[in-house]
C-alpha cells in the first residue's frame, strides 16, 4: 500500500508547540495564531460580599454602567492555586540579628507549613481584552487603524471602566505575560526552574511555553505531569444571589474560572424576543384550550419576556451572551475526580447545573486559559440583572504578599498580608473586649515588624510587653514612683527643634491641669504666665541658642505662683492655685512633676517602657508624661526610620481632653516622620465617644475589630459602617478572630502564629 505525503501528515501528531495558541508577544499584547490580539489586565479584586448595602448598590451601580457600556467581548479569567514559596519571597525574613534567628525559623517555617498543607491560596484576577481581524479588510488602512492601537485605545477604555467600579486593573507587560503563560501552562516546572532575564528575549517563544507533552483523554487533559478537568456551566436558577461566584472562591484547589461575556445588540436581540414571546404565547394558548387548564410556568416565562422586551426598547437593559467555564488541575487521577465532584457537589447546592466536557477536555482547558479565546462555546443567553449579581471580582485583596503575613480568611483560605507604610499613613486602631486576642495580635505583628528591620516603641501601662523585649533582648525600662530615673517634664530634650520651648510650656500645662482637675480658666491663664516667667528666668525661649541653658522645675514653678499671690488683681486665685500645686507635688502624684532624668532608649529594635502597677489617679497622667518623652524622641532622630509607636490601653488617654487632643496631633503627624501609630484598647466606647477618639479612626489607614460586646455593636456599626452579619460575628467570634479594614476593603482574620510566636506572644 503507497502513503501518499497528504496520508502522512494527517498521521503525524502535532507537536506540543503547535498546539499553542499563543505565537507571539509583542508590544505588550499576545499575539494568537492567524493574527487575533489580546491585552491582558491584572485585577485588584474588591470584597463587595464585606460592603453594608448602600456601598453594595453603589459598586453594583458602576458594574452595570459598565456592562452597558461594552461595546466587544471580554474574558475574566480567576486563577486559584495553592500558594509556593516562590509567592513568599517578598515576605520571608531573610538577614536578621543572631537574637531573633528563632524567631525567623519559626516564622519561615509557618509560611511553609501553610503552602505545604494548601492552606494558604493564591488568587489572581484577569481580564483579557480581545481584538479579532475583520473577516474584510479595508483598502486604503490608514495608521489609525492599528489593530494594536485600536485595541490599546479598548484597553485603555475598559480599564478607566474597572476603576469606576472600585476595581483596579493594571495592564501586563511583556515580561509579566510571558511568565502568567509560563506558570501556568507549565506550574511545576515553573517552581523548578525559573524565568531568567535571558529568557525574557528568546526568539523561541513556543518553545520555552510548551510543556513536556499534551494528551487528551475523554476526561481528562494532560498538560506535562499536571492533569485537567473542565466543567461547563449550563444551567442556572431562576435568582441568583450576589457573591454566588465565591463557591468557586471557597475552594482551596488548583482552579481556573473563566467567564465570556459578549453584549448583544438590542436590534439583534429584539427579533429573537418577539420570536420566543409569540412561541409561548401559542402555546400558553394551545395548553389552555387542549386541556382546559392554564400552563402557568409558561405563563410566568411569557410575562418574563414581555417585560423584558418592555426593558430593552427602553434601553434599561441590555442582552449579553454568558459562558462560564471551571478548569480543575490536579496531580494525580484520584485527587482530580475528588475535588471535580467537590466543586460540582457545591455548585448543585445552588441550583447551579455543570456538564464535565468529556471529548472536549482540550478545548476546555485552552478555554480557562487568559487567551479569551472560547472554543467550547455552550453560551446561555443573559439579561443585566442576572449579570449583574455575577460580579467576578468580589475577593478579598489581601493576598498579595507584601509587608508581612497577619493571618487568613477563615471563610477562604487566603492569606492576609500587609505593609502599612504602603498605605496613606501607618497608623492603626485595634479594638476588642478583655480576651479578645488583641494583645497577642499586636505581639505577633511587632515580632514580623523587628523580623524587616522596623523599629517598634511600646508604651505599656500593665508590664505585658515586657517578657518579649526580654526575649528578643530589647530596651525595658519601668517607671513608678520608686524608679530612680523619672523623664522630667520642664526638659525641652537633645536635639532640639524651632518653637520647642512654646510646646514644652504647653505640655506641663497639660499635665498639671490633668493632675490637678477641675482647673479654672482664670487659674488657666496664671498657670500659664508662671510658666512663661520661669522658662525666661532660665533664659530659656525659642531662640535655638538658648536650648541650652538649665531647664526650670517645680521649685521654681511653685516660688512664681508664690510671688504672683503677693501682688496683682488674681493673688487670691493664685495663693490657692500654688496651694493645691504644692500639695500636689509633695502628694503621692507628685513624682511626675520632679523628674529630672531623660528616657534612656536603644536607637533601633524593640524599646518598651512599662508604668506596672500605678495607681488609677496617676496612671492616664504618667502615660501622658511618658508618651511626650516618646514623640520627643522620635521628633529628634537624626534618620527616619520605619518605627511602630504602639499604645496599648489607649482608653486611659483618649478620655481625657488634653491627653486625646495629644494622641490626635500624633496621629496627623507620624506619617511624616515615618512612624505607624498602633492604638490598642479594650473600652471602645470611651473611644468612640471621643470627637478626638473618632478622629485618630478616621486617620488610621488600619482598623483591626475582635470581639466585641453587645452593648459597642450599634456605635461599631455606626462608625465603620458594619453590616448586620458582621455585627453579629463580631459578637461571637472566637478569640484571635476578626474584621481587618484597610486599603478601602475589608476581610476576615484569623491571627496565625508559629510556634515560637505563639510562646513569646502568650506572656
Amino acid at each position: 500500500m503507497r502513503f501518499t505525503r497528504t496520508m502522512i501528515l494527517a498521521s503525524r501528531r502535532a507537536t506540543a508547540q503547535e498546539r499553542l495558541p499563543v505565537v507571539d508577544i509583542r508590544h505588550d499584547t499576545l499575539v494568537l495564531r492567524r493574527g487575533p490580539l489580546r491585552q491582558v489586565l491584572l485585577c485588584r479584586p474588591l470584597p463587595i460580599a464585606l460592603k453594608d448595602e448602600e456601598e453594595q448598590a453603589g459598586f453594583l451601580h458602576s458594574w452595570t454602567e459598565l456592562l452597558h457600556a461594552l461595546t466587544h467581548p471580554i474574558q475574566v479569567s480567576v486563577h486559584i492555586r495553592p500558594a509556593e514559596d516562590r509567592d513568599l519571597l517578598a515576605v520571608r525574613p531573610h538577614a536578621v540579628s543572631s537574637v531573633l534567628n528563632g524567631i525567623a525559623s519559626s516564622y519561615a517555617a509557618l509560611l511553609a507549613e501553610l503552602c505545604t498543607q494548601a492552606r494558604l491560596v493564591r488568587r489572581d484576577f484577569y481580564v483579557v481584552v480581545p481584538w479579532d481581524p475583520p473577516t474584510l479588510a479595508r483598502r486604503n488602512p490608514t495608521t489609525s487603524d492599528s489593530p494594536f492601537l485600536r485595541l490599546e485605545e479598548r484597553t485603555r477604555t475598559l480599564t478607566q471602566s474597572l476603576n469606576r467600579t472600585g476595581v483596579e486593573g493594571r495592564h501586563l507587560k511583556d515580561d509579566e505575560l510571558l511568565r502568567l503563560l509560563y506558570h501556568t501552562i507549565n506550574p511545576v516546572l515553573g517552581r523548578r526552574q525559573a524565568l531568567l532575564p535571558q529568557d525574557l528575549t528568546l526568539n523561541e517563544l513556543q518553545d520555552l511555553l510548551a510543556p513536556a507533552a499534551f494528551v487528551t483523554s475523554p476526561d481528562c487533559f494532560e498538560a506535562g505531569d499536571r492533569k485537567t478537568r473542565t466543567l461547563a456551566l449550563i444551567g442556572y436558577p431562576r435568582y441568583l444571589h450576589l457573591g454566588w461566584l465565591d463557591v468557586f472562591l471557597s475552594l482551596r484547589s488548583a482552579l481556573r474560572i473563566s467567564l465570556f461575556i459578549s453584549p448583544v445588540p438590542t436590534e439583534q436581540a429584539l427579533p429573537f424576543l418577539e420570536k420566543k414571546i409569540a412561541e409561548l404565547a401559542s402555546t400558553v394558548r394551545f395548553t389552555a384550550e387542549r386541556s382546559g387548564r392554564v400552563d402557568v410556568e409558561r405563563k410566568a416565562a411569557l410575562a418574563d419576556a414581555q417585560a423584558l422586551q418592555d426593558r430593552l426598547v427602553r434601553a434599561e437593559e441590555r442582552f449579553f451572551d454568558l459562558a462560564i467555564y471551571a478548569t480543575v488541575e490536579a496531580a494525580d487521577a484520584q485527587t482530580l475526580e475528588d475535588d471535580s465532584t467537590r466543586l460540582e457537589t457545591a455548585l448543585g447546592g445552588l441550583m447551579v447545573k455543570t456538564r464535565r466536557l468529556l471529548f472536549q477536555m482540550e478545548q476546555g482547558y485552552w478555554s480557562t486559559l487568559p487567551l479569551g479565546i472560547d472554543r467550547v462555546g455552550i453560551r446561555r443567553n443573559m439579561t443585566t440583572p442576572g449579570l449583574r449579581v455575577t460580579f467576578p471580582f468580589s475577593a478579598s485583596d489581601y493576598g498579595q504578599p507584601l509587608g508581612q503575613l497577619y493571618g487568613v480568611d477563615p471563610a477562604s483560605g487566603s492569606p492576609v498580608f500587609l505593609d502599612r507604610f504602603l498605605l496613606p499613613n501607618a497608623n492603626a486602631v485595634v479594638l476588642a473586649q478583655s480576651g479578645g486576642g488583641k494583645s497577642y495580635a499586636v505581639k505577633v505583628e511587632i515580632l514580623r515588624a523587628l523580623l524587616r528591620g522596623i523599629d517598634v516603641c511600646v508604651l505599656d501601662p500593665e508590664g505585658e510587653y515586657i517578657a518579649l523585649a526580654q526575649t528578643v533582648q530589647g530596651h525595658v525600662e519601668s517607671i513608678s514612683p520608686t524608679s530612680s530615673e523619672v523623664p522630667s517634664v520642664f526638659a525641652l530634650g537633645g536635639r532640639i527643634t524651632s518653637g520647642a520651648c512654646t510646646e514644652r510650656k504647653l505640655t506641663v500645662l497639660g499635665l498639671v491641669r490633668q493632675l490637678i482637675g477641675g482647673l479654672s480658666e482664670v487659674e488657666g491663664l496664671i498657670l500659664q504666665e508662671a510658666l512663661s516667667r520661669i522658662y525666661a528666668f532660665k533664659g530659656v525661649s525659642d531662640e535655638p541658642e538658648s536650648y541650652g541653658c538649665e531647664p526650670p522645675d517645680i521649685t521654681d514653678l511653685l516660688q512664681t505662683l508664690e510671688y504672683q499671690a503677693r501682688q496683682g488683681p488674681d493673688a487670691d486665685t493664685a495663693r490657692l492655685l500654688e496651694r493645691r500645686l504644692r500639695s500636689l507635688s509633695e502628694g503621692p502624684s507628685g513624682w511626675l512633676l520632679q523628674g529630672r532624668s531623660a528616657i534612656s532608649l536603644q536607637t533601633s529594635g524593640l524599646n518598651v517602657i512599662a508604668l506596672p502597677n500605678l495607681p488609677e489617679e496617676t496612671r492616664s497622667a504618667a502615660m501622658f508624661l511618658v508618651l511626650d518623652r516618646l514623640w520627643e524622641h522620635l521628633r529628634q532622630r537624626p534618620e527616619r526610620r520605619k518605627t511602630f509607636l504602639v499604645i496599648d490601653e489607649a482608653w486611659w488617654l483618649v478620655r481625657q481632653p488634653d491627653t486625646a487632643r495629644f494622641v490626635y496631633r500624633l496621629a496627623k503627624t507620624a506619617r511624616k516622620l515615618n512612624v505607624g501609630l498602633t492604638l490598642i484598647t479594650q473600652d471602645v466606647l470611651d473611644l468612640l465617644s471621643s470627637d478626638a477618639g473618632k478622629t485618630v479612626i478616621a486617620n488610621s489607614s488600619v482598623q483591626v475589630l475582635f470581639r466585641q460586646s453587645a452593648r459597642s455593636i450599634p456605635e461599631l456599626a455606626d462608625c465603620f459602617g458594619l453590616t448586620k452579619a458582621e455585627g453579629l460575628f463580631l459578637m461571637s467570634a472566637p478569640v484571635g478572630e476578626g474584621i481587618l479594614m484597610g486599603r478601602n476593603s475589608r476581610t476576615r482574620l484569623q491571627v496565625l502564629a508559629s510556634a515560637a510566636e505563639d510562646a513569646v506572644a502568650r506572656t
